[in-house]
């Protein structure tokens, strides 16, 4: 989402808004035959699942404009995001859940 205002004394006023959004759940299977008349046998230790979950919600405002020959650009950009990944093998060796969870702030300027 992004608007623009009607440009005023310093130049343009731009704001806008983002939202991402992740979720994959992910089980790899591997698995195995000695024989072509055999049944597939799971192997336990290259087998695991993995979940990962992200939302991303960002905000942005920038000012641009000119002055005889020179342009110029100032801006920030807030993001806060959610993160978290799950791992699980199927021998039960690991279980390990990692957060990474973060509010930044970028900012810009150019001229």
């Amino acid at each position: 989402m992004d608007n623009v205002f009607k440009p005023f004394d310093l130049g343009k006023f731009e704001v806008g808004y983002q939202f991402r959004n992740l979720d994959h759940e992910v089980d790899f299977v591997n698995q195995s035959r000695t024989s072509f008349d055999q049944p597939f046998q799971l192997i336990p230790e290259f087998s695991s699942e993995v979940n990962l979950k992200r939302t991303i919600n960002a905000v942005y405002a920038q000012v641009s404009g000119f002055r005889k020959k020179w342009e110029y650009n100032l801006g920030a950009r807030q993001e806060v995001a959610d993160r978290r990944l799950e791992l699980q093998d199927k021998i039960g060796i690991v279980d390990t859940t990692y957060v990474f969870d973060f509010v930044k702030l970028y900012h810009s300027a150019s001229m």
